[in-house]
């Protein structure tokens, strides 16, 4: 669970798993996707180890209970990439 307060900028750590080429994180907010500072995914290429991330996300303007998700999909451009969840849901209560 994580708190936070209305339309703040919020900054997370993940871990970014291991890839043999490239991939993409993204993040989602009950299903919709977010920016993460300020883009619309993560970019990352030849990381031959798991990586740790530190990152930004605006918070909802409205506050309430949301789910969190982040999802890494391993080499994004081919046609049989896996999407991988990064964690389960975290809960995040925005005030």
């Amino acid at each position: 669970m994580i708190k936070a307060k209305k339309g703040k900028e919020l900054s997370l750590a993940v871990r970014v798993p291991q890839a043999n080429d490239d991939g993409i994180l993204f993040l989602t907010i009950n299903n919709e996707q977010i920016p993460i500072d300020g883009q619309k995914y993560l970019y990352f290429s030849g990381m031959k180890n798991p990586m740790f991330k530190k990152l930004t996300i605006k918070t909802p303007d409205i506050p309430g209970e949301y789910s969190l998700n982040g999802f890494f999909v391993q080499a994004p451009w081919d046609k049989t990439s896996d999407l991988t969840a990064l964690c389960s849901s975290i809960k995040l209560i925005v005030e």
